[in-house]
């Protein structure tokens, strides 16, 4: 019996293009294959539909190795349980809704807090955790829908964490079914996408799909430290361009400089203006 869980996410207008929310050239070539990337252990979600969860707490073991070089294992239940986003209390979880717990919530690591219980009890278990502990680090700075194959090859190429997709369990597992399965996405090679799973290491570990296979896919792009080369600690704007670059609102350019006292023009502050309705509606939410 092979679980899934991974719900379908309503449309939303702050959904964006790529090259709208993260400045990339989307025209530029990428190689054709893009393998390789560091992956922890695969985990096994058992009888619970909380595949987002497991996805997700894949790629945060991913950002944080990319960051940190540690492999840690990050809370399944911090993020299953979680629901302060949408009050949904039955089983699964809407994929854009798992992100935005991570990303306005932060996360835990399976130290600090586990449960792997189906809702309610994992709801329960994480309310008295978080009355406890409300202070929690932050490994996703934002995060994008994606909805070409080209777009998913720049930005695993780009920021060389996997990708948080869904697809239906029938083009995983023969006879599988119309629900929903979420995966971390690792690489491809010319027109196959590589996912990492959450059965187990003998049941489907690693299946690969085409990019049309998938129901939804996105991006979770990693809280780095932003240090422009041209903004010193000691400039009187310095906390507030490291917070406003944090926040995904603001980048710099191609040589590592923010360019502090040049001038915006009407497209750049266009953009500007999308992210910061992006980041306040889900901080508002």
């Amino acid at each position: 019996n092979y679980m899934n869980g991974a719900l379908r996410s309503s449309k939303d207008a702050r959904d964006y293009t790529l090259a709208d929310c993260l400045e990339l050239d989307t025209s530029v070539s990428v190689p054709d294959k893009y393998l390789g990337m560091w992956l922890p252990d695969i985990r096994n979600q058992g009888e619970t539909d909380s595949c987002t969860a497991y996805a997700l707490s894949t790629i945060l073991s991913c950002i944080n190795h990319k960051l940190y070089g540690r492999d840690i294992t990050f809370s399944v239940g911090g993020i299953y349980g979680n629901r302060r986003i949408d009050n949904f209390q039955g089983k699964g979880r809407k994929m854009r809704d798992a992100l935005k717990t991570v990303h306005k919530y932060g996360d835990y690591t399976a130290d600090e807090f586990e449960c792997l219980s189906e809702v309610k009890d994992v709801i329960t278990a994480f309310e008295k955790q978080y009355a406890a502990n409300k202070e929690t680090r932050h490994l996703v700075k934002s995060y994008v829908r994606i909805r070409k194959s080209e777009d998913a090859k720049i930005f695993l190429n780009k920021y060389n964490v996997p990708l948080f997709v869904c697809a239906n369990m029938y083009n995983i597992i023969p006879l599988g079914g119309k629900g929903g399965h979420a995966m971390a996405c690792y690489g491809y090679d010319g027109g196959r996408f590589y996912c990492q799973n959450s059965w187990g290491e003998k049941n489907y570990p690693n299946p690969w799909l085409e990019f049309k296979d998938f129901t939804e896919v996105w991006g979770c792009v990693p809280m780095e430290n932003m240090k422009f080369t041209d903004v010193p600690n000691d400039k009187w704007s310095a906390q507030a361009i490291s917070e406003a670059a944090n926040d995904g609102i603001i980048e710099g350019f191609p040589d590592n400089t923010f360019r502090p006292n040049e001038p915006l023009t009407r497209e750049q502050m266009a953009v500007i203006w999308r992210r910061i309705k992006h980041y306040v509606g889900d901080m508002n939410d």
